[in-house]
């Protein structure tokens, strides 16, 4: 039996903001149709939701080893949900959401971690947690519930920390990566 994985097209939504905790300007990132992923295994009960995208801190100048200014740094986060839907595509079960986040430097700091995720549907189940480190993995126990595809009723992820600048004051901004997923069966 091998474990070959086909990749979907998915309809899933990504939203990616970077907000300035000083100013409260806030900057919804670029996000291409592509950037999501949606696997499934060879039997097709097993999928998975992932995503990564790159948020650039605007407004701050390192210097590169011949001593020209840099200012493209930023964090990369990370988020993949793990779930099965039914075979008669009417039920959605939430497995397990991971990710993270990785600095382009290690002048960036990251803090205030929260990730979180809901099932979507009328259905109350709902997870949230505070990593203590960059990268996280937690397991839902959850069961089948309705699946709802569209709008604010389809299941829901969300990984957000505050990044900040090491030795600058002021310089803290809040990284947020929503995704619907799936939006489709």
């Amino acid at each position: 039996v091998t474990d070959a994985t086909d990749t979907k097209e998915s309809e899933a939504t990504l939203v990616a903001t970077l907000t300035d905790i000083e100013t409260g300007r806030t900057r919804t990132m670029e996000v291409k149709p592509d950037i999501i992923n949606v696997e499934e295994n060879e039997r097709g009960d097993v999928c998975e939701a992932s995503a990564e995208v790159f948020l650039p801190v605007e407004g701050i100048k390192t210097r590169t080893s011949v001593g020209k200014d840099k200012t493209d740094g930023g964090v990369t986060a990370r988020i993949k949900v793990t779930y099965q839907i039914s075979s008669n595509k009417e039920m959605i079960k939430i497995m397990e959401i991971s990710g993270g986040w990785t600095p382009s430097s290690s002048i960036y700091l990251v803090g205030n971690r929260e990730v979180g995720m809901h099932c979507g549907g009328f259905a109350s189940l709902r997870m949230k947690k505070n990593p203590t480190s960059n990268s996280f993995r937690y397991s839902t126990g959850w069961g089948y519930v309705d699946f709802v595809t569209s709008g604010n009723g389809s299941p829901f992820a969300w990984a957000d920390a505050t990044i900040s600048v090491s030795g600058m004051s002021g310089s803290a901004h809040r990284l947020s990566v929503e995704m619907y997923f799936p939006d489709n069966r």
